[in-house]
């Protein structure tokens, strides 16, 4: 009688330590698919919700980073899975070059920089003696590219009208990426580190859901 009862808690809590398991593979949502074909698609719900974002943030809080502060250090298999979400390539500049901020293009002094960082792509008007006005700036600059061994983290700015700051994570294995996540948080957020803001935002609920993808 006492071995049967023993043997019936030790299935009880096999089951329910199952049971959390799958609960807990259940509230992981991926926000992403993928095919050979057609590439990435995002369930947009899922990032915009924030349905997937417990799980992602706890992945990029125990990873291990290192820190890119060019946009040439950006893997291939991260620039294809944005170029598939915002079809087309993300320009940005690095964090040391021109970029268009505002709503109309800078005019700088020739001294500024350096005509060959800029690259070939852009073209250069003469606006007037020691000053140029540029023509092809990006509208995005990096802030950083932190790369993980199964996480990635990309930080950038937006410029125009009314300027954003820019987070997408990535989760990968193999260079195939099998979720991800995006937001535009506010200046105090970028504060510090923005991840643990958001960790403690999210953590208090309130962090806002998302109306649109916004690059």
């Amino acid at each position: 009688m006492t071995r049967n009862l023993l043997y019936s808690i030790i299935i009880i809590l096999i089951s329910a330590c199952q049971a959390e398991e799958a609960m807990d593979d259940i509230s992981c949502l991926s926000s992403v698919e993928f095919s050979k074909l057609q590439g990435y698609n995002i369930k947009e719900k899922v990032v915009l919700d924030n349905l997937n974002l417990s799980c992602i943030l706890e992945k990029v809080i125990t990873d291990t980073f290192l820190i890119k502060n060019k946009t040439e250090e950006i893997p291939n298999f991260i620039n294809e899975c944005i170029n598939d979400i915002h079809s087309g390539h993300l320009n940005l500049a690095n964090p040391n070059e021109p970029w268009q901020s505002g709503c109309t293009p800078p005019i700088m002094s020739v001294s500024d920089y350096n005509e060959n960082e800029i690259g070939s792509s852009n073209k250069i008007k003469t606006a007037e003696v020691g000053r140029i006005e540029e023509l092809g700036f990006p509208m995005r600059q990096l802030i950083e590219f932190r790369l993980g061994n199964s996480t990635a983290v990309l930080l950038y700015r937006s410029g125009g009208f009314a300027g954003n700051n820019h987070i997408l994570i990535f989760e990968y294995q193999d260079s195939l990426i099998n979720d991800f996540w995006m937001y535009n948080p506010k200046d105090e957020i970028m504060e510090g580190d923005p991840i643990y803001n958001i960790k403690i935002k999210h953590d208090k609920s309130e962090l806002s859901s998302k109306e649109r993808f916004n690059f």
